[in-house]
């Protein structure tokens, strides 16, 4: 009897699923006291950061005498820079690292060099501020319970200004940390804890 054979397209992997907070939320701007509430931060912290580490964020000033409004992604890159700074102590650190893991076109770690990428950072950007969904995975799901998104840094890393950090998506966090040393976040939790200040502030269900 001859065995069967099954192809690869008859069994395809499933796709991720955007959280349906995160998709009700995608739609929204935010003001600037919206973003710093969810993140939890001040608002000296947000200019520091953006004037002096040179984070990145996917909207662009307005014009003179505009009010700034901002996309989902910046209030998630915020709240992780916050921790990230905590975590590490170096905001020039958590700044470039975090340039990287929105803007990079693919994963990469640069030694003592701020993220360029020149024409291609603008139409990131625009691609980003239209679809969170163009951004990595852990931004948009959130199977939190089961396999969180984890970011990781070496303490050598930080300590040398080697930028980026390593993601993972994992079902034991706990036995993840004590297998490596450096800095840990459980970006999943992490980023599910501002969705739920968003929705409080705005009302979503």
């Amino acid at each position: 009897m001859q065995a069967s054979s099954v192809s690869m397209t008859e069994l395809p992997f499933p796709q991720p699923r955007m959280d349906e907070t995160v998709a009700r939320l995608a739609v929204r701007t935010f003001t600037p006291g919206e973003l710093i509430a969810a993140a939890e931060i001040t608002p000296d912290m947000l200019d520091l950061w953006q004037r002096k580490a040179g984070l990145q964020l996917a909207t662009e000033p307005p014009g003179r005498g505009r009010a700034r409004r901002f996309c989902l992604l910046d209030v998630y890159l915020v709240a992780l820079m916050s921790r990230l700074t905590r975590l590490t102590g170096s905001q020039v650190w958590a700044a470039r690292s975090l340039n990287y893991l929105a803007y990079a076109p693919f994963p990469v770690t640069m030694q003592g060099q701020p993220l360029e990428l020149g024409p291609h950072l603008n139409t990131r950007r625009t691609d980003l501020v239209m679809d969170i969904g163009e951004a990595h995975e852990l931004f948009w799901t959130r199977s939190w319970h089961s396999r969180p998104w984890a970011l990781f840094a070496e303490d050598s890393h930080v300590d040398a200004g080697i930028y980026g950090m390593e993601v993972a998506n994992v079902a034991d966090l706990d036995v993840l940390v004590h297998r490596r040393e450096g800095y840990f976040i459980n970006a999943t939790r992490r980023l599910h804890e501002v969705d739920q200040r968003l929705v409080a502030m705005i009302g979503e269900a």
